[in-house]
């Protein structure tokens, strides 16, 4: 999809967020199942602050998106890492 500049970023932002979503609402479930629900309440607003930092940057500036991308990908990682790690504990402690 091509046309006005503005409107091929904000577009962007929109495809970005919807294929993290497959990526995120996994961990977020499984996060608070294994570790606290509150903890991942607290990441998922944080991811929440980093995709709108992203999608900001990113319509006034593509290269300045960096940060909002940084903060929702570490966020995600984080996530994971917790929920892995909840696992285990769940699991050696039967």
């Amino acid at each position: 999809m091509t046309g006005n500049k503005v409107f091929e970023r904000i577009y962007r932002v929109q495809i970005n967020t919807l294929e993290s979503f497959v990526i995120i609402i996994p961990s977020l479930w499984l996060y608070a199942i294994y570790m606290s629900d509150k903890g991942a309440g607290v990441a998922g607003l944080l991811w929440i602050v980093g995709r709108i930092w992203y999608a900001d940057a990113y319509e006034k500036d593509a290269k300045k998106r960096g940060p909002g991308f940084l903060i929702s990908m570490l966020t995600t990682i984080g996530l994971w890492l917790g929920a892995v790690y909840g696992m285990v504990l769940c699991h050696y402690a039967l």
